[in-house]
């Protein structure tokens, strides 16, 4: 399998994403580093362009109005068919929980490169210790993971109404007995314990019928069907007996669809992206030892599958407070098959 280094980045990466132009957009979340800047465009010598500004880029540390206006902690950008970015921030640096007026959706029209929209969310959609993770758009909303707490949030894109789904069902929550042994070693924090994050990756088919989401720590995927989520009259009973139970995999991270209805994830401890084909098979796509914590998955108009190294399990929380990262953090490409 051909695989191509398509950028690098200096500093830790999280979401990648190409548009219908193939413009390359990735972000860098407040995790460790102190990201300049938050989101960037990858222009064609390989350097990073503050995205949609500079301004939007630069935030001083404080609550409120400033985390309200500016990137605090981005981590996903999505391109849409509609010709527009979608950036998710879940506000939380750190990971030490959600800075007051800080998470937000920004949709970005790409042909002018202007921010259209922001929905912003508040401790009831976002609760102090969530992380919203990854975000998906289907029949005029946005459906968000929420990985600290475990939910799937729902956002009508015209009237802004937020809702929190499936925040007690197990099928958002990590997985007990799930221990992830990554490059050789047990995933855990320097105490011992393994961390538990919930639902990450999500997907939603070609179809546009479904949302498949999964744990980070777990080996189990789901999906529900999208009217079901869309459907405000169902109690939390009857949308809980909807989740259809998918496939086992193993841990992890980036979920995402080609056209033909393959779902391919990022499967952490063999350093591989793999595949669920529809009729159920699930093999490994490609491995590479470089593919380090591959993290998230776009796939290109051109026919391209394109993903992030984030060398996440290398981060010093996992490693006796040794930094064992190693820039620069790649963006791989791969011809889809």
């Amino acid at each position: 399998m051909s695989t191509a280094i398509i950028a690098r980045t200096p500093k830790q990466l999280a979401g990648v994403t190409v548009s219908a132009s193939g413009r390359l957009f990735v972000n860098f979340p407040r995790w460790i580093d102190e990201p300049h800047p938050s989101v960037a465009e990858i222009a064609a010598d390989g350097s990073l362009l503050p995205y949609p500004n500079q301004a939007i880029n630069h935030w001083d540390g404080t609550p409120g109005q400033q985390a309200k206006g500016h990137f605090v902690c981005v981590q996903s950008v999505v391109a849409d068919a509609e010709n527009r970015l979608w950036i998710l921030d879940p506000a939380s640096p750190l990971f030490q929980g959600v800075v007051p007026g800080g998470a937000k959706l920004l949709k970005v029209n790409l042909a002018t490169d202007a921010i259209e929209q922001v929905y912003h969310f508040d401790d009831t959609a976002a609760p102090p210790q969530s992380y919203l993770n990854d975000v998906r758009l289907a029949h005029g909303s946005a459906f968000i993971s929420d990985s600290g707490l475990g939910a799937i949030v729902t956002v009508n894109l015209t009237t802004g109404k937020v809702r929190r789904l499936l925040a007690d069902h197990p099928s958002t929550k990590a997985e007990p007995g799930v221990e992830p042994v990554i490059e050789g070693r047990p995933w855990k924090f320097d105490n011992g314990t393994t961390p538990q994050v919930h639902s990450d990756g999500i997907a939603i088919d070609p179809k546009l019928e479904h949302l498949y989401y999964k744990a980070l720590t777990g080996r189990t995927l789901y999906r529900v069907p999208i009217a079901v989520l869309l459907d405000e009259d169902l109690s939390a009973r009857d949308l809980a007996d909807r989740v259809e139970h998918v496939a086992q995999t193993g841990p992890t991270d980036g979920l995402e669809f080609d056209s033909a209805g393959n779902l391919y994830v990022t499967a952490l401890e063999e350093n591989a992206i793999k595949i669920l084909r529809p009729d159920g098979r699930y093999e490994t796509f490609a491995t590479a030892r470089e593919f380090l914590w591959p993290d998230t998955i776009t796939v290109s108009g051109d026919g391209h599958l394109v993903f992030s190294a984030t060398q996440f399990h290398r981060m010093p929380a996992f490693n006796g407070g040794v930094d064992k990262r190693k820039p620069p953090y790649n963006v791989f490409r791969l011809k889809l098959p």
